[in-house]
């Protein structure tokens, strides 16, 4: 590998070179242009690398995250340890560093904010213009900010205004923010510079600071002006858990609608969890190019997911759930589930004998890339309407959703010849003992049972009789549609 980094022009046979000719400010660029895991592949198996490498990793510097598994970097396990001692020392010997090359400063979880030596030099370095960052990424806990049970708080306060300064006259493109936290994620606005905030990761039960909630108001309130004054937000992750459909009203969704239509410069959503309620689809931003959806889903979310018109969505992923499906079945509807069918009934949503339901049409056309498990509780007809109105799907996507499209109508086609077998079990079982009595025995004599009752199955087919074939479920589709 290493003999081929250089040519020459009139060479047919590249000379003899090794890496540790190469400049410094030549490998530098070289790795600057890489994926970190690439980075880490590259130091297995060039030593000379091994200091530019550490160098290029100081560009991305982050205090409180547990060091990664050294088998998804690719590299053995000493090779590991030794760099992993090195990003050890970032914590211990902080004030040695060449700061002049971070770019990136995580301060994840609150162990960080307990050394108030870190933090006081790192105020001082952004003070005096040493560090050039240009992203900024940290968690939003009681612990950190609130004040009262922050140890070191004036450092903290330091901190924070040393930053603000230094963001105060850049753009977005020159300084950004990430934020991660729940409910204390409004006050962030006390701390840092809202229009520089490009990513936003709310969790209700983040850090450990879930408590049921009373009302989505108080959970939910401050998540709304956060986002109202954050327009420049390009990525954007909501979860919530414990929310009850019972205490959301409707003036706090519009807001939040409201909210959403604001962000016109978002481009990944990311929803999961009880994010208000299965009934409450949000019409996501009209910018976004990334939807994913892993929460509560049901039939009046689906109906407002279809007609939704997102012209610019590439990729979507869908893992969807709905927590009163076993209501719409016939055999339960007389236990709690009348309600429920007479309701969506009244809103126009009918369903089948078996619990499924269609919708009409899908708004959204200009699909890339899609993944996801349909579950049973939603439309029964999605897949196939996402195929048809999305030509411009990968072949990836396409096969993954035509294995979902086929296999559970297989499963009912196995379904049904394995209740046809059983009606002919009379008739094979005579079969069987004839076979028996003429002398078959193991193998054989399976082998000839189960060709006479595929014979018969056939036979049935050819002569049309496939339609009078049982519907009910076996063991093969208890689990499906």
């Amino acid at each position: 590998m290493a003999s081929n980094i250089l040519t020459t022009p009139h060479t047919r046979v590249p000379p003899s070179v090794s890496l540790t000719t190469v400049p410094s400010e030549i490998l530098h660029s070289i790795i600057s242009n890489l994926r970190q895991r690439d980075v880490y592949k590259l130091i297995r198996v060039c030593r000379r690398i091994y200091t530019v490498a550490y160098e290029h990793l100081l560009e991305d510097i982050a205090f409180g995250r547990a060091v990664d598994n050294w088998r998804e970097r690719g590299l053995h396990s000493d090779q590991w340890g030794l760099l992993a001692k090195r990003n050890s020392k970032i914590h211990n010997n902080a004030s040695e560093l060449p700061w002049n090359r971070t770019r990136t400063l995580a301060i994840l979880g609150t162990e960080p904010w307990k050394d108030p030596a870190l933090m006081d030099m790192l105020a001082s370095k952004i003070e005096e213009g040493v560090v050039k960052l240009q992203h900024v990424e940290f968690d939003v806990l009681p612990a950190i900010i609130g004040g009262s049970t922050m140890p070191n708080s004036e450092i903290a306060d330091k901190f924070f205004e040393s930053l603000k300064s230094y963001a105060n006259e850049k753009s977005i493109n020159q300084f950004s923010y990430s934020l991660r936290g729940g409910s204390f994620l409004c006050h962030a606005k006390n701390y840092i510079i809202l229009r520089n905030v490009t990513s936003i990761v709310y969790d209700n039960g983040y850090g450990g600071e879930y408590y049921p909630p009373r009302s989505t108001s108080g959970t939910f309130g401050g998540l709304i002006n956060l986002l109202s004054a954050t327009d420049n937000l390009r990525k954007l992750s909501l979860c919530a858990k414990g929310l009850l459909a019972s205490v959301i009203d409707l003036e706090l969704r519009a807001s939040m609608q409201s909210a959403f239509d604001n962000l016109r410069n978002l481009v990944e959503l990311k929803i999961s969890g009880q994010f208000f309620s299965g009934a409450a689809f949000f019409t996501p931003p009209p910018n976004v190019r990334t939807l994913e959806f892993h929460c509560e889903a049901g039939p009046l979310w689906w109906f407002g997911f279809s007609r939704c018109e997102l012209p610019k969505v590439e990729k979507l992923v869908l893992n969807c759930y709905n927590s009163e499906y076993k209501y719409y079945k016939p055999h339960l509807r007389d236990n709690g589930g009348y309600g429920y069918i007479r309701y969506y009934e009244r809103q126009g949503i009918f369903f089948d004998e078996s619990g499924n339901f269609r919708i009409e049409d899908l708004a959204i056309t200009t699909l890339k890339d899609f993944s996801g498990d349909v579950n049973p509780s939603g439309p029964l007809n999605l897949l196939e309407l996402l195929l048809e109105r999305n030509p411009g799907l990968s072949k990836k996507s396409t096969n993954r959703m035509f294995r979902q499209i086929v296999h559970p109508k297989l499963l009912v086609s196995l379904s049904r010849m394995e209740q046809r077998m059983i009606e002919h079990a009379g008739l094979l079982t005579e079969e069987y003992i004839s076979k028996w009595e003429g002398g078959a025995r193991g193998e054989d004599l399976e082998k000839e049972y189960l060709k006479r009752g595929l014979e018969i199955l056939m036979d049935e087919v050819l002569d049309d009789k496939f339609k009078e074939w049982p519907m009910e479920r076996s063991k093969f589709t208890r689990k499906g549609r």
